[in-house]
């Protein structure tokens, strides 16, 4: 978490601008509403860590690791209408 923090720091990005990835509990440092307002894990993340993405209101992926992020992230971008 005190990584993304600064650089959001530096580069003046907002918490509601970012989605950020995790498949273990370390990432859980990462995914809170001060640093990032979005979070995705795929299928094979730790209990934990799919606990906190769908309190978020994020999204589990269908797939493991890259394949379950790029089906998470495509879910929640289609829900939240973005363009990528």
């Amino acid at each position: 978490g005190k990584g993304l923090g600064e650089i959001l720091r530096l580069t003046g990005v907002s918490p509601e601008e970012v989605v950020v990835a995790g498949d273990e509990r370390m990432d859980v440092s990462m995914m809170q509403p001060e640093l990032a307002q979005h979070a995705v894990c795929p299928e094979n993340a730790n209990p934990e860590v799919k606990d906190h993405v769908l309190a978020m209101d994020g999204v589990v992926g269908k797939g493991i690791s890259g394949q379950g992020i790029g089906d998470a992230f495509a879910t929640l971008s289609k829900r939240h209408g973005w363009d990528f």
